[in-house]
């Protein structure tokens, strides 16, 4: 006999609520809620404890109805928020695993579900906890123009601000769900930190149109695919874009695609009658939140890197321009490992006289115990005709210059140091080096012709 209630599913074009619980088997809420640290995850889950977050998190507690049934569960249900919240003010006197308290939320005090809501918090804690989970790719925010085609009239000075449209909060995600919203579900989490100045935004893709939630149930795997991370720097016009959120995650093609869907509706819900924009890459991808602010933020340093850092830090006085030597310096632009090693260059002229040409190449650049531009992997493109040996003898077919196709790829925990470091040893020419070495272009893809890069390559996002 068939049921007098069936499921219906109705079409809606909602976002996913805060309070939508997953069940506390699902591989994605075990996942997330075991990789956060013990100390994290205890100050947590006190802050899903708090009275204004119950509608939101609030735990499973033994009501009037539930005091006679026998809980067997291996950590019994608690009967009220003070309790619990005493409970875990004192799991940090105690020692214990990260996995203990995993379980105990999972099997015992969340046992009836966790929501959206504290599935973004413990995401977004484990991301600030580990700043380099994530690679990001940084975006620039540029005008259209009535056809459709990117202006480059942006405003010349990076401390100029008057072609970057307002960030609100509330607005934002107003827009971006009614731009999203005929396409996917999804749920959206803002959060601010003071350090880095950047607002978070978590977008959680849920690839139904319809309200029934069935990709929320079950032990669905955990999928990079459907989770963007988007960080908006303060005062740039710049927007940062996860690539993957986790190591390991594959992200197909439909996972491509629903981040495609996303990354369009940012720069739909940037804009205002009138005043239309869209996201360019910038050949800038990095796994430092730092660099990212440091070549794509609102400093003064977007502009200088390589030997004209410093003037953009403050390390001299005066302007590049000047073909005078300044008067005063407020502090020599030479490495602080210099001065441990003033023994053995006093002994060695070359290797002085190596790292005084490095420094001027480099500025304050590719220190690595102070620089915050480190890139991980850089690749260039050559593009540059191959030398004529001199006394060669050519016909008419070699007229056309031959351009071979040479591939560079740097990797390491700082690229720009560690090529820093091979200049002071001698194994590279300081004096003949091409700038893009030194980080002058500030990219981490890009190609190379007469010895200038002329254009970024890739956004990092496929």
């Amino acid at each position: 006999m068939a049921s007098k209630h069936a499921a219906l599913a109705v079409p809606a074009t909602a976002a996913l609520p805060h309070s939508l619980r997953l069940p506390a088997t699902s591989a994605r809420v075990v996942a997330t809620i075991s990789r956060v640290p013990r100390p994290s995850l205890i100050d947590l889950v006190l802050g899903w404890l708090d009275d204004e977050n119950q509608a939101r998190c609030g735990p499973y507690l033994v009501t009037g109805e539930d005091e006679d049934e026998a809980d067997d569960s291996v950590y019994p249900a608690a009967r009220s928020l003070d309790q619990l919240r005493q409970l875990y003010e004192g799991l940090p006197r105690t020692r214990g695993s990260k996995r203990e308290v995993a379980e105990r939320i999972l099997e015992g005090d969340w046992r009836h579900g966790v929501t959206l809501y504290q599935l973004a918090m413990a995401d977004m804690r484990y991301l600030t906890d580990r700043p380099g989970a994530l690679k990001w790719a940084a975006m620039k925010l540029e005008p259209l123009q009535a056809d459709g085609e990117a202006r480059n009239d942006m405003p010349a000075d990076p401390d100029d601000t008057a072609g970057i449209p307002r960030f609100h909060a509330p607005t934002f995600l107003q827009n971006l769900q009614r731009e999203v919203a005929p396409v996917v579900k999804a749920h959206y989490y803002l959060m601010r930190t003071a350090s880095p100045p950047v607002t978070f935004l978590r977008v959680y893709i849920h690839d139904s149109p319809y309200s029934n939630y069935v990709g929320t149930r079950g032990d669905t795997r955990p999928s990079g695919s459907k989770t963007v991370y988007v960080a908006f720097p303060d005062g740039a016009p710049h927007v940062y874009v996860s690539i993957v959120a986790a190591p390991g995650q594959v992200v197909g093609g439909e996972g491509r695609s629903l981040r495609k869907v996303v990354l369009e509706a940012l720069a739909k819900a940037l804009s205002r009658p009138q005043s239309r924009f869209c996201l360019r890459p910038t050949a800038l991808v990095t796994k430092s939140l730092s660099a990212l602010l440091a070549m794509r933020g609102a400093g003064r340093g977007n502009g200088a890197h390589g030997g004209w850092s410093i003037f953009a830090d403050g390390s001299v006085d005066g302007s590049p321009l000047d073909e005078r030597p300044p008067e005063t310096s407020k502090r020599t632009y030479e490495d602080d490992d210099d001065k441990e090693n003033e023994g053995a260059d006093a002994a060695d002229p070359l290797a002085k006289r190596r790292k005084a040409l490095t420094a001027g190449r480099f500025g304050s650049d590719g220190v690595a115990s102070t620089d915050k531009k480190a890139l991980e992997r850089v690749v260039i493109t050559l593009e540059d005709a191959f030398p004529r040996l001199p006394h060669s003898s050519s016909t008419a077919e070699d007229d056309e210059p031959w351009k071979p196709s040479i591939r560079l790829t740097f990797s390491g925990a700082h690229v720009i140091a560690g090529i820093r470091a091979l200049a002071d040893a001698g194994l590279v020419d300081a004096a003949r080096m091409p700038g893009w070495m030194t980080g002058e272009a500030a990219v981490s893809a890009g190609v190379v012709r007469d010895g200038r890069v002329v254009r970024g390559s890739g956004s990092g996002l496929a």
